[in-house]
C-alpha cells in the first residue's frame, strides 16, 4: 500500500530485438507481444511502445534534383534537393538519407519540409546524412541542402540514397536517385549537345 502523493520506482526494461533472432527479414511474422513473469515480481502495470513493434514493410522512394537561381556556370550557391515518398499504407518508423554531394562545394544550410503528418528530420553536415524519425503513409518529405560554390566542374552529378530503414522495403529499386545537370562545358550559354564548339577552341 502506498500513501497519496508518494513515490514508487519505475523500472524500464529494453531489449535488442536481434537478441531474439528478429530481423527485418522475419519481423513481419510477429503477431503479438507476450510478457511472462516469475518469482516475486510485483507488477502494477505493464506498458510497451507499440511503435517499436511495428515491422510491417514500407515502400519508400526517392528522387533528386539540382536547383540554382542562376546559371550553374556563375552560381554562388546551389540547392541539392531529395524528395522521399512513402508509397505504402503503413507509416515509416525512421530512415536515413545519404547525400552524395559533388566536389567543389561547402555546406551552408539545410531544411526539411513534410507534405503533412508528423516527424522530425535533422541533417549532419559532417557525414552528409539526413536522419528522419517518421514519414506517415502516403506522405513525402523534401530535404534541401544549400551549398556555397568554391570550384565546380560541369556537369554536376548529385546522388541521394535511402539507408538504415527501421523496416524492410519490398521494393529497393527506388531507394536511390542520381541527377546529372545538362552540360555547358565552356559556359557560353549553349548546351554541349547543341554547341559546335563546346571547348571554345575555334574549331
Amino acid at each position: 500500500t502506498f500513501a497519496v502523493n508518494s513515490y514508487r520506482d519505475l523500472r524500464l526494461l529494453s531489449f535488442e530485438l536481434s537478441d531474439f533472432g528478429i530481423t527485418t527479414a522475419n519481423a513481419a511474422q510477429i503477431t503479438e507481444f507476450v510478457h511472462t513473469t516469475s518469482g516475486n515480481t510485483d507488477i502494477a502495470f505493464t506498458a510497451f511502445n507499440t511503435n517499436s513493434l511495428l515491422f510491417t514493410p514500407v515502400d519508400l522512394g526517392i528522387t533528386s534534383d539540382v536547383n540554382s537561381s542562376t546559371d550553374l556556370c556563375s552560381a554562388s550557391s546551389i540547392d541539392f534537393v531529395a524528395t522521399v515518398t512513402n508509397n505504402s499504407a503503413t507509416d515509416s518508423n525512421g530512415f536515413e538519407v545519404e547525400e552524395m554531394l559533388p566536389a567543389g562545394v561547402s555546406y551552408s544550410s539545410s531544411s526539411a519540409v513534410f507534405s503533412s503528418g508528423t516527424g522530425t528530420a535533422t541533417y549532419d553536415s559532417v557525414s552528409n546524412k539526413w536522419i528522419v524519425s517518421r514519414l506517415d503513409a502516403g506522405e513525402s518529405i523534401t530535404l534541401t541542402v544549400t551549398v556555397s560554390v568554391t570550384s565546380i566542374s560541369l556537369p554536376l552529378t548529385y546522388a541521394a540514397n535511402i539507408i538504415n530503414m527501421a523496416q524492410s522495403d519490398p521494393d529497393t529499386s527506388n531507394n536511390s536517385s542520381s541527377t546529372m545537370t545538362v552540360n555547358d562545358s565552356d559556359c557560353d550559354g549553349v548546351f554541349d549537345t547543341s554547341d559546335i564548339d563546346s571547348d571554345n577552341d575555334g574549331i
